[in-house]
């Protein structure tokens, strides 16, 4: 968990055009950016499976991508969508959607 934080924050900054120093047990930089950081910062999306990756996921990023095993697959009768405004900086997500299968 502490390793998907560390990253989530890094990658966030530097896709903001900061310059990142992080000195951890499992993320070392000494003054990295990106040469050309993105005039429009996408989503930064985080891949998840179990929920603690997932609240994680929910807390540091702009969405969440789920993960499987469809060797294994679980009935799912509930969908939700939720979306937050990355621009406002507004950190609370909103539900957009509801669906049933």
């Amino acid at each position: 968990m502490t390793l998907l934080r560390k990253h989530t924050t890094a990658i966030r900054a530097l896709l903001h055009g900061r310059t990142v120093t992080m000195d951890g047990r499992y993320v070392q930089l000494r003054d990295v950016a990106l040469d050309w950081p993105p005039p429009q910062v996408p989503p930064l999306l985080v891949g998840a499976r179990g929920p603690k990756t997932v609240a994680l996921a929910a807390e540091l990023a702009d969405g969440v991508i789920l993960d499987g095993d469809p060797e294994h697959p679980i009935e799912k009768t509930d969908f939700w969508t939720f979306t937050r405004d990355t621009q406002s900086g507004d950190p609370n997500w909103v539900l957009v959607a509801t669906g049933s299968a």
